[in-house]
């Protein structure tokens, strides 16, 4: 609705700036979806979840933005999810190269569980 009554044509450097964010925004999304290509999602991952650190800095630097406890909590779990990922991946990887089988223990307490 702002466009046909309200429109303001961008300054010199309020457009240098759009198009400076869609760039690197859009090298950036490029970048990361290329990094899946060398490395496994587990691995690449958990570096997306920068952004939620990088939307918690500008926001308050720019825009005076405070985050709420449910954003600081909800961005834990976000983050401890990541690590566990890595973690798991981690030992899963180590397992297969001492020649293990990862899916003997869950075989194992599978085989425990009685049903009625």
């Amino acid at each position: 609705m702002t466009w046909p009554f309200g429109w303001l044509s961008p300054t010199g450097t309020e457009f240098a700036a759009l198009v400076s964010v869609g760039f690197l925004g859009g090298m950036g999304h490029i970048l990361l979806t290329e990094s899946y290509r060398y490395a496994s999602a587990s691995v690449v991952a958990p570096f997306d979840y920068t952004s939620m650190i990088w939307a918690l800095v500008l926001g308050y630097a720019m825009f005076g933005e405070v985050p709420t406890m449910m954003i600081v909590v909800g961005s834990a779990i976000i983050a401890a999810s990541g690590l566990f990922v890595i973690w798991r991946e981690h030992q899963l990887a180590l397992m297969h190269k001492r020649g293990g089988d990862p899916d003997a223990g869950v075989a194992a307490a599978a085989t425990r569980v009685r049903m009625p």
